[in-house]
């Protein structure tokens, strides 16, 4: 089968081919490897170019939903292969839902793998600028809602969870404070 597996040397494409391999699958012998962005894979799978693909991003993605409302398309569970990726690479790997409903067609739950999504920069970055730009996401939280519904899971809580990396000591300083 043909199978896009994300845009080279993307998250997508990262996940992927560890499931594959999880599940037994050589992404090089046992498929038709394709490495499509998800437009691409959206527009491939209506051409029937290729059979399946990947994707990982925010729920709702704007061409899944698209796709979901023209097309009758199934959306496959992952969760079976969560404990191999978390062992093998580390606990941020997890089970999670995409709720029924989030996409046109979808109307049961689909249990799948989630990583979590994290703002990175170097170690060097000025504390003031840190502290700065994570007060800024929270202190527009839901300007970033209107944006994207995903930003609905920005919280004080859990953003401090970011385990295997560290947090920049201007993020923790602002989490200190908010929270404090």
């Amino acid at each position: 089968k043909a199978v896009s597996v994300g845009s080279p040397n993307s998250g997508t494409e990262v996940i992927a081919l560890r499931i594959l391999d999880a599940a037994g699958i050589d992404a090089d012998g046992g498929i038709d490897r394709q490495q499509l962005d998800v437009e691409q894979s959206v527009q491939a799978l209506r051409d029937g170019t290729i059979d399946a693909f990947f994707w990982s991003g925010g729920l709702p993605t704007g061409a899944i939903t698209d796709l979901g409302s023209t097309d009758d398309v199934v959306m496959l569970p992952t969760d079976e292969y969560t404990q191999d990726l978390a062992d093998e690479y580390g606990g941020f790997y997890a089970t999670t839902t995409i709720p029924g409903g989030t996409y046109p067609g979808l109307d049961e739950d689909v249990a799948t793998i989630g990583v979590p999504n994290y703002l990175v920069v170097n170690e060097a970055m000025e504390e003031d600028l840190a502290y700065d730009l994570t007060k800024l996401l929270f202190d527009h939280r839901d300007d970033l809602i209107d944006v994207h519904p995903e930003a609905r899971n920005l919280d004080l809580e859990t953003a401090v969870e970011v385990d295997p990396l560290e947090l920049h000591p201007g993020a923790q300083r602002y989490y200190d404070e908010a929270s404090g």
